[in-house]
């Protein structure tokens, strides 16, 4: 399997763009086409109070292989009716992610597999799949 840094499909617009601190608002998953789409808020620069400003994006997933979800690990005050907090992602298997989901045998060379971490539910979803782009939501005035 190849690596994928998640990271570098932000591009340069935001020199501080990164997934870690991000939340992840929604998943599309349509299994007829083998795509998904997650739309998360990136942390794309801390203001002058401290306070991270956000941007909305989604990063679409094609040829997916796999996608799997560890049921959430912490009390359901913690994370419902909220985005997930994803502060870590990843390249799966790592031996330091602690889960229970095995990746199927037989995934093609060209693949990679990550993982995302939400410490909200204290669970990782990992996805494997052949294509994977990140393109910044066109709302009004971009920030969120």
């Amino acid at each position: 399997m190849k690596s994928l840094d998640l990271d570098s499909l932000l591009g340069n617009v935001y020199s501080e763009a990164t997934f870690h601190d991000s939340e992840l608002l929604s998943l599309n998953v349509q299994f007829a086409r083998g795509a998904a789409e997650f739309m998360f808020r990136i942390p794309i620069e801390v203001a002058d109070g401290g306070d991270m400003v956000y941007r909305t994006g989604t990063l679409a997933v094609t040829g997916l292989l796999f996608l799997a979800m560890d049921p959430p690990a912490a009390p359901p005050a913690e994370w419902r009716e909220a985005a997930l907090w994803i502060t870590s992602d990843g390249a799966f298997p790592d031996p330091r992610v602690k889960t229970g989901i095995k990746l199927p045998d037989g995934l093609p060379s060209d693949a990679f597999c990550n993982y995302l971490f939400a410490s909200n539910t204290n669970a990782f979803i990992i996805v494997a799949a052949t294509g994977a782009t990140f393109e910044w939501s066109l709302d009004k005035d971009g920030l969120t």
